[in-house]
This record gives structure tokens, sequence and C-alpha cells, in this order.
């Protein structure tokens, strides 16, 4: 189907500029498009659901694509991007079916899942244009194996590359400082260094990472939010040096055997290491102050964990079930202790 670079109207005639809303919305045996190069916008649900959609050539004329105007078009299987296109709407590609994507320089708004479960998606190139990434920008493309971040990338929204299982490795670049909530969650992610750029990291960014065998982060200023690692259960190196670990960073990370926390850190937050089973030991930093309910309850194979003077305070049920705890040196100074080991630990006070 080829759209007409020119419309006639009562005797006058007028440039096609652009494609309306839902103008070809479930034509669902059209299999090739050819827009004019007249065209400057497409507009919201153009085409969606056009399910035998194949192939469309857009005009390098075009710079702006509308909301879920190719989504639904299951049959798409590659698009050249206009070199003059400067943003894409939300849903734009929602569950089309390309191997690769290359966003061409100038983009600088992508909107909320618009690649979102592109199934077949491998390969993606981001330009340097972009600075946010935003919310499930490519959620559940579960082929993406590499993707080239933006130099100049500032901020990756929530569930922004959720489910993408097969991604084994990211390189952020020095101008990021912020991953939103599950950002990474059940990724491929196998190595994770965060560098001192970052100023935040949101809820469970990493998520179910199965994969994950270490993660390093090292900067005390760091904001994060909890469950950070949850179920990470590859995960067997963790350098952190964050003031909080937050509520539950690193329950269910079963595998986790070396952990340094750095001196920075002063508070344990409640669950934080529940249940990381292959964890035999553990020093605390000399300024921890608290450590908060349930932190390492279910450590089957904690034995051997050094208590800082500083120590005020055990929550409750902070050691239930370390089974192998069998003795521990605790600071006089410490306000609440009793109830939180097993009946078989015996203690020691130190001044």
């Amino acid at each position: 189907m080829n759209i007409p670079p020119v419309v006639a109207y009562k005797d006058n005639k007028y440039d096609v500029v652009s494609i309306g809303y839902a103008a070809f919305q479930g034509c669902r045996k059209v299999t090739e498009i050819k827009i004019p190069s007249t065209v400057r916008e497409i507009g919201e649900f153009a085409f969606e659901n056009c399910s035998k959609l194949e192939i469309i050539n857009i005009p390098d004329s075009v710079k702006m694509i509308g909301r879920c105007t190719f989504s639904g078009c299951y049959a798409l299987k590659s698009i050249l991007l206009p070199l003059m296109l400067k943003s894409i709407g939300v849903e734009a590609f929602k569950g089309c079916d390309f191997k690769e994507i290359t966003i061409p320089e100038g983009v600088t708004v992508i909107g909320d899942e618009a690649f979102a479960t592109c199934e077949s998606l491998e390969y993606v190139s981001l330009p340097d244009s972009m600075e946010t990434l935003h919310n499930g920008l490519f959620s559940g493309c579960g082929k993406l194996k590499s993707i080239k971040l933006p130099r100049n990338l500032k901020i990756i929204r929530d569930y922004c590359f959720a489910e993408c299982i097969l991604l084994e490795n990211m390189e952020f670049p020095n101008s990021l400082y912020y991953l939103g909530d599950f950002a990474l969650s059940k990724t491929g992610v196998k190595n994770i260094i965060i560098p001192d750029s970052f100023t935040e990291l949101g809820k469970s960014v990493f998520y179910g990472c199965t994969d994950l065998e270490s993660i390093s982060i090292q900067n005390n200023k760091l904001r994060i939010g909890g469950s950070l690692f949850y179920n990470c259960s590859g995960l067997k190196k963790v350098i952190y040096g964050s003031v909080i670990v937050p509520e539950k960073t690193f329950y269910g990370c079963s595998s986790l055997t070396e952990v340094k926390l750095l001196d920075s850190v002063k508070f344990i937050g409640e669950e934080a290491f529940e249940s990381c089973t292959s964890l035999v030991s553990i020093d605390l930093p000399y300024l921890v102050e608290e450590i908060g309910k349930r932190s390492f309850r279910g450590c089957t194979s904690l034995s051997n964990i050094n208590f800082p003077l500083s120590l005020r305070k055990i929550g409750a049920n902070a050691f239930q079930g370390c089974i192998n705890l069998k003795k521990v040196e605790l600071p006089k100074r410490l306000e609440q202790y009793r109830y939180d080991f097993e009946d078989t630990t015996k203690f020691k006070w130190i001044k």
C-alpha cells in the first residue's frame, strides 16, 4: 500500500504531512506500506494491530512516531528508523518481531514500553543524545543479548530491562546515576560494578538475577532500595560499602560465601542476609550499631561472626536457625540480644 504525497479535496490539493490517529488500525490484510517524504509525523495507533505488516518504509522526513503506532504488528521483522526522528511514543513497537534496532542520533525521548515484548530482538544501539531510558522500555525481550548504552545516559527507569534473560553484560557509562525499581530484574547479568557516579538504586533492581555471581558497591553515599539482590541464587561474592544494608538486600542468595562489608557500613536491615545458606563467616565493620530483625535468620552454615564494640542492638530472631553458630563474643554495651540466637549458642562478653 502506497500512501500518496498529495490529496485533493474540493479542487484543492494538500500535502500529506501526517498520518492521523488510528488511520490504518487493525488493517490485517496489509503486508507492506510506503510512506511519502512529505510526512513529518505518524500519529497514535496509526498502524496498531496490522498483524500481517512485514515491510514499512519510513522516510527521513518523519520526526515523531506516536503512541502504539506499530504495537501488535507481530509480522514486522525489520525497520529502518528515519534520520530526522526525535521521539518515539509509548508502546510504539511493542510486540514487533525484528531482531535488531538502531535508534538514530538525535532521538531524545522513547516512551514507556516502546519495545517491550519484542521477543526476537537481539541487538539494540541507542544514540548518545538520549539521557533517560523509560519504564519497561525493553522489558520481556527474552532474546536480547547486547545493547549499546548512550555515553550521556543518566537514568534507567523502572523495569527497563526486566526479564531480558539473555542479557549478560551491562557496561554503565560514567554519566549514569540512577537505576529504577526492578530495572534489571531477572536478566542474565553475571558481574556488576556500580560506579561512584551513582546516587541511587531503586528497589529490587537485580531481583531474581540467578546468573549474577559478583557485585561491587563501594560508594558510601549511595541511596539503596530494599530487596536489591533478592533471590540472586548464584551470587557468590559481595563487596558492599553503603552506610545501610537495607531490608532483604541479599535475601535468598543461597550461594553467597564471600561478603566484604566496608568500614562505612553502620546498619544491617531486617532480613538483609536471611536464607543465605552457604554463608559461613562474616566480619561486621567497626561502626555497625544495629542488626535488624531476622537479618541472618536461616543462615544454616554460619559458624563465625565478629561483632564490633559499636554494636548497640540486635533485632528479634536475627540469628534464628543459625544452628552452626556455637559461640559469639558480644560487646557489653549491647542493649538487646538474648532471644536472638539459638539456644545452643554460647556467649562471651567483650569490653
